[in-house]
């Protein structure tokens, strides 16, 4: 399986988005452990370097752009993708998405 053994930090404050995009990483054969706001994201990130990262960008107590910053600047170096992944569809919202050190940008509903 191509995820297989592959750890994806999903967070995401909405319970649907993030049951259905768990569901579809765990099939794909990626283990994930799941965050429901930013804060939460960013200690699960210093906790368990994960391979990949995908950060809703609305999220209570700490937004997605934040959190991006903030793990980026945890190990300047790392190799991390992050993946941002929001409603927002706007130049504005793409643009600081790679300041803040995005990989990428993919914009919700994902099908």
């Amino acid at each position: 399986m191509p995820g297989q053994n592959s750890r994806v930090l999903l967070a995401d404050d909405d319970p649907t988005t993030r049951l259905l995009s768990e569901s579809y990483l765990n099939a794909a054969g990626f283990e994930v452990r799941v965050a429901v706001d930013g804060q939460a994201a960013l200690e699960a990130y210093r906790d368990d370097r994960p391979d990949l990262v995908v950060l809703d960008v609305e999220m209570p107590r700490m937004n997605g752009f934040l959190a991006c910053r903030a793990m980026r600047s945890l190990d300047p170096q790392a190799l991390i993708p992050i993946v941002m992944l929001t409603g927002l569809e706007d130049t504005a919202s793409v643009h600081e998405a790679f300041e803040a050190g995005a990989t990428d940008f993919i914009c919700k509903p994902v099908h």
